[in-house]
């Protein structure tokens, strides 16, 4: 591979990520926040300990990535700013470590197939979103992505290999089952002399104390968080009160998430993986990892966001080994096509239906004393019943919640005030000549229309836009 196409990839991988970090503002699962920013604010002082959620009096969250989140806080007032600053940092770390696992394993595939692979080890579909979240499953992803290349690249990095996996375990405890696969490979099939394992325990050991320490400091007691979790949500099996899926739907789940043409694809490329070079050190890696998830009742896609970016380097060992190129390219055209199209989406949608992106609207251009109106349900400063969201509060604003919309008259309504539906109503004639009778007009949506016609052409019948709208007055 050039070295000039190495670098336009890379540079261009740096732009588009960036462009992902600044769309994607929000959360894509609650976990993304609550646990982690609420838990930072709390450390602050800025939120009350019976405001956060049940997992920390259980102490269950490792405080490593609220701490990383406390010190941005500590000198950035603005919410917005702090969490666009989170998404850089982790954007900055994935170009990292992804090119660092794209150098690192290069050599084992042929030169001709290493621009596909640089260009999907950046740009397969759902990896920007994914490598933008400052979450737990994305950083312990990441800095085992990271771990992993000095295995194919540099065995005398023992004790990094094992600080990395270490950092990995405390961004998310389910990295301890890739890092055991890890290790059963290095013993079983890599050999690895006595001294260089025993280097990766110490050191992963050595981190795993950090946490213990971070953990005392944060939760103001000695608490062991890994054990807590295992016990809640294994032994008591608390997790399965969230929901239950069988192994079957599950698999069909991943596969839609995936865009079923390329969930498909990478299923099949991991079973040619694995019947073709069973002894593949990322198949010690993400098989036990999947199983896992596999077999335990409450099962999320997001469970195996940390595997993502091993994919590209399976898929393209799975179909060049095959050595059927016509087939292949057939494939690759259809499947790039249907990319482009996911990519371009993805990098400009807002999560949790374009929820902070209104806030943050309200927060940049409304009056702080403006009062909004919205149904039971609506409003995205409080989208939960059961969880407080302190991070975006503005204190001064007036919330108002509405029986029904035909309970919004005229006189009430100031022309700083706010209205907030969900899409899905808009169209609603009743609705419509209600809004045209109060003088509204939408003034932000928490999405844009175009992503809202690409999902309901994907998931037709299933698609419920539940994206935020906000109106004022003309």
């Amino acid at each position: 591979m050039k070295d000039m196409s190495y670098k336009i990839v890379t540079l261009f991988a740096i732009f588009v990520y960036a462009i992902a970090a600044v769309f994607s503002e929000g959360y894509y699962h609650p976990d993304e926040h609550f646990q982690i920013l609420e838990f930072a604010a709390y450390k602050l002082g800025h939120v009350e300990e019976f405001q956060l959620p049940w997992e920390f009096n259980e102490a269950i969250r490792s405080s490593f990535m609220p701490w990383i989140a406390f010190m941005i806080m500590k000198i950035v007032a603005n919410p917005y700013t702090v969490t666009l600053i989170l998404r850089l940092l982790t954007t900055a770390l994935a170009i990292f470590a992804i090119d660092r696992f794209f150098r690192a394993t290069s050599k084992l595939l042929p030169v001709h197939v290493l621009l596909v692979y640089q260009l999907l080890s950046y740009f397969l579909w759902f990896l920007p979103f994914i490598n933008v979240r400052f979450s737990a499953e994305t950083w312990s992803g990441l800095l085992f992505l990271w771990a992993v290349s000095y295995i194919y690249e540099d065995k005398g990095a023992a004790a990094i290999v094992g600080i990395l996996c270490g950092f990995a375990f405390l961004a998310r405890f389910q990295a301890g089952i890739m890092f055991a696969g890890l290790f059963s490979w290095l013993f079983f099939i890599g050999k690895w002399q006595a001294k260089k394992l025993l280097i990766i325990g110490v050191s992963f050991a050595g981190i795993l104390l950090t946490g213990v320490w971070l953990d005392y400091l944060f939760y103001d007691s000695f608490t062991l968080t890994a054990i807590n979790y295992f016990n809640i949500n294994i032994v008591r099996n608390v997790a399965s009160q969230f929901g239950t899926m069988s192994w079957s739907a599950f698999l069909a789940e991943t596969i839609i998430a995936c865009i079923w043409p390329v969930g498909i694809l990478i299923y099949i490329a991991v079973m040619i993986v694995a019947y073709r070079k069973p002894a593949s050190l990322l198949l010690w890696c993400i098989i036990p990892l999947s199983l896992v998830h596999f077999i335990i009742m409450h099962k999320e896609v997001r469970f195996l966001f940390p595997i993502a970016n091993f994919l590209p380097f399976l898929i393209l060992t799975a179909f060049y080994s095959l050595q059927r190129i016509m087939i292949t390219r057939i494939v690759f055209w259809g499947l790039s096509a249907i990319n482009i199209i996911a990519l371009i989406t993805i990098i400009c949608y807002k999560p949790s239906e374009g929820r902070i992106a209104m806030t943050r609207y309200i927060y940049t251009h409304m009056d702080r004393s403006a009062r909004i109106y919205f149904l039971e349900g609506d409003n995205p400063f409080q989208p939960y019943n059961f969880l407080t969201q302190s991070f975006y509060d503005i204190p001064a604003l007036h919330f108002t919640t509405l029986a029904s919309y035909s309970n919004l008259k005229d006189e009430d309504f100031n022309r700083a005030d706010g209205l907030i539906i969900r899409y899905r109503v808009i169209k609603d004639t009743g609705l419509i000549r209600h809004i045209e009778r109060l003088h509204l007009k939408v003034v932000k949506a928490g999405n844009y229309n175009w992503i809202s016609t690409i999902k309901k052409a994907y998931y037709g019948k299933l698609f419920n836009d539940d994206g935020y709208v906000l109106l004022m007055k003309e």
